[in-house]
């Protein structure tokens, strides 16, 4: 709850909300991370996501202060506390932009993991890292862009690669898990984008950045979704099937799940 605190007084409401939806997925009885969340997608301007947000705080604490809200999100300035900060160094700069294949994958149940075993969470996390998911990345023409933790955001110049890439991550992951006890289990979840990014440095911003992260956060664990730009980008160059999943709410893309063997797929 920190993290997403810290990130909106700085104006990164993207990344407050994805911390602020991990800490409602960690603690779903918790209601300061839904006022967070709905307060960071307000400012993103996805006011119709921020009141599904606020609605399922009523939900969970029918005694909240709710009927202020409704009237703070018809006002998407009616949250912000600060200008909405540029990335350093970009002031005054031309942006550098180009098509990429964004990956972005995290850590399910994260925090309960790191507070049931932390140094043990740590290894098994670095061990996924050096024996798997780094080397497929690497086979399959990936830049890891950053991580954060529990997460990843790795750039490829092929879509293909990018979905090629995830799903065999993932279908490696039940052998990982074999002999590991079901609350101590590292079980990934995966969200790739097609899109238009903006380049600064060895970094990438931008909406194909943002809507790879918002997929990833409607993941399952154990799944790979994709937005309907992807999907309509293979057509039939992979072997996997897809389960479109419709309309998600307040995201206007359509992630689909690839069949994985042993893995859960959302339905």
């Amino acid at each position: 709850m920190a993290i997403a605190i810290a990130h909106f007084v700085a104006g990164r409401f993207e990344e407050s909300a994805i911390a602020a939806n991990r800490s409602v997925q960690a603690n779903a009885r918790f209601s300061p991370p839904y006022w967070m969340r709905a307060a960071a997608l307000a400012n993103l301007g996805r006011i119709d996501e921020a009141k599904i947000v606020a609605q399922r705080l009523l939900e969970v604490q029918p005694s909240s202060p709710s009927p202020r809200l409704p009237r703070l999100l018809s006002s998407r300035n009616s949250f912000r506390v600060g200008p909405c900060l540029a990335p350093s160094g970009t002031s005054g700069m031309s942006q550098t932009r180009r098509l990429a294949a964004i990956l972005a994958a995290d850590v399910a149940g994260y925090s309960r993991l790191m507070g049931a075993d932390e140094e043990g969470t740590l290894e098994r996390l670095k061990a996924l890292r050096r024996e798997l998911v780094d080397p497929k990345i690497a086979e399959h023409h990936g830049r890891i862009v950053k991580t954060t933790g529990d997460g990843l955001l790795v750039e490829f110049a092929s879509v293909v690669d990018a979905v090629r890439c995830a799903v065999e991550v993932q279908q490696a992951m039940p052998e990982r898990n074999t002999d590991v006890g079901a609350d101590s289990r590292i079980e990934l979840r995966i969200g790739i984008n097609l899109g238009d990014v903006i380049v600064e440095g060895d970094d990438l911003y931008g909406d194909g950045v943002n809507i790879a992260a918002r997929i990833e956060a409607l993941a399952d664990a154990g799944g790979v979704f994709v937005s309907n730009t992807v999907h309509d980008h293979l057509r039939d160059r992979l072997p996997f099937l897809f389960e479109d999943l419709g309309e998600a709410a307040g995201q206007e893309h359509r992630p689909a799940g690839a069949g994985l063997p042993g893995t859960r797929r959302r339905r």
